[in-house]
């Protein structure tokens, strides 16, 4: 923790104490450094330094944000100024409180910071490499349209006038890279990335990997024959799934009346096997949790268990709001109210089968990619429909498959499991972790 910088918040929560009942100062620092190639070049180089001052008050049951990018002292008084003129205007929020804090609270945890620093020289390279390595793999390949590297270092305060003083790090570095293959008017296009601690834990092969096969079976693939077909998504689209109906698990949803299953806490919803936690320390994961943005201690929660709908995450306010006992996922930004997040999300089952038996019987779809996946979903019924791109497997045989609608009511889906595998797959940014998920017949509009 900067010691110049716990002087100023502390000064300037002097300062709010003057103007205000309660009064809660973010402050989040961050530089980076990333770069992208293309036809053997650099082609943009970007260092990036900024800070954030974001300041909540309350005062007479009222509450005010505001922030500033300036540092100095003059403009953090004028932010928290601004955030009471602001409060004047709002309605009153008696279930709002900042909450008396734990004293010092630190999150410096060894899993969250850079290993070793990686020189502006090696970060070009590598971005030139990943274009070069994925131009080599086929004559067919076009071109590798999008390559980089990025590292970067962010901090987060949090002080509030309950006593509160809470600091947290973390520096992670990441690639991406891209493959485009084209002859006449066949084409198939895959993007990849890769996040770690250093440039040497980047899994490089497998980004280069990833992007060229896809690309060759997007390249390769056929259209799919309209019907139902049993359906296995990817780790990466099977978290994007969980996003879009996320008004499920969230506190902030279901106290402003959004979600839609609020009603059917405590009961059996979804597929009996079907589990779901979120784990703020969960080994394979890529960030080691300690604290919510309120600065309290956060645990496992259990959101679904056995298929009973157990819990949503929430923060102090939602908490009261629904007269619950908070679970610690406070989310605040420094240009934000209060919300509500995630750690890390893992699901289970209580029965599983062999990853490779999960592809026998009827054909499936294995959906590797999904487009318009927001836009065409409704979380508030369930229904969704996105184009998606996949392998046709069925008796031994795989087919890449593209051009199709994948179309459903993801409540009904998450009823209607055939089976989960036995091994646990991570999505790329390593906060989504799930077994493979067979779910029984979806239907895919195709030729």
């Amino acid at each position: 923790m900067n010691t110049e910088i716990q002087q100023k918040l502390e000064k300037n929560l002097e300062y709010a104490k003057l103007n205000s009942d309660q009064a809660e100062i973010i402050l989040t620092k961050g530089s980076s450094f990333s770069t992208s190639s293309f036809n053997g070049k650099t082609d943009k180089l970007a260092i990036n330094q900024g800070n954030t001052v974001g300041v909540r008050v309350i005062k007479n049951n009222r509450v005010g944000i505001s922030y500033s990018e300036d540092l100095a002292d003059s403009s953090i008084e004028s932010a928290i100024n601004q955030a009471v003129s602001n409060s004047k205007y709002m309605n009153e929020e008696p279930h709002e409180k900042i909450l008396k804090g734990q004293g010092q609270v630190l999150n410096n945890h060894k899993k969250n910071q850079l290993k070793e620093e990686s020189t502006a020289d090696q970060k070009i390279d590598l971005s030139i490499k990943l274009e070069k390595d994925v131009l080599a793999f086929d004559r067919k390949v076009k071109s590798a349209p999008y390559n980089g590297v990025s590292e970067g270092k962010a901090e987060y305060y949090n002080f509030n006038t309950e006593g509160l003083r809470a600091y947290e790090s973390s520096g992670s570095v990441s690639c991406y890279t891209s493959c485009l293959i084209e002859e006449g008017e066949k084409n198939g296009m895959h993007y990849k990335s890769s996040s770690a601690r250093s440039l040497e834990g980047l899994d490089v092969n497998f980004v280069l990997k990833e992007s060229y096969e896809k690309a060759q079976a997007l390249f390769n693939a056929t259209p799919l024959k309209s019907g139902n077909y049993d359906v296995i998504f990817s780790p990466n689209t099977l978290s994007s799934l969980f996003s879009i109906f996320s008004v499920i698990y969230s506190g902030k949803a279901t106290a402003e009346k959004k979600n839609p299953l609020m009603k059917k806490m405590g009961e059996i919803i979804f597929d009996e096997r079907f589990s779901l936690i979120d784990d703020p320390r969960y080994a394979d994961a890529m960030m080691y949790h300690d604290f919510d943005n309120e600065g309290m201690t956060q645990n496992t929660v259990s959101l679904f268990e056995n298929g009973t709908y157990k819990s949503v995450f929430h923060n102090s306010k939602t908490a009261s709001e629904l007269g619950v006992e908070n679970n610690n996922r406070a989310a605040r930004g420094a240009r934000a109210t209060i919300g509500t997040t995630s750690t890390n999300m893992i699901i289970s089952s209580s029965e599983t089968q062999e990853e490779n038996k999960l592809f026998e019987g009827n054909p499936i779809i294995e959906v590797f990619s999904i487009q318009g996946a927001h836009s065409g979903a409704d979380a508030i019924s369930g229904n969704f429909s996105f184009g998606a791109s996949g392998f046709l497997k069925h008796e031994g045989k795989i087919t890449p498959v593209k051009g199709f609608t994948v179309s459903g009511n993801f409540y009904s889906m998450m009823k209607n499991i055939h089976s989960f595998g036995d091994k646990v797959h991570g999505n790329s940014g390593r906060t989504f972790f799930s077994p493979l998920i067979k779910f029984k017949s979806l239907h895919l509009s195709g030729a």
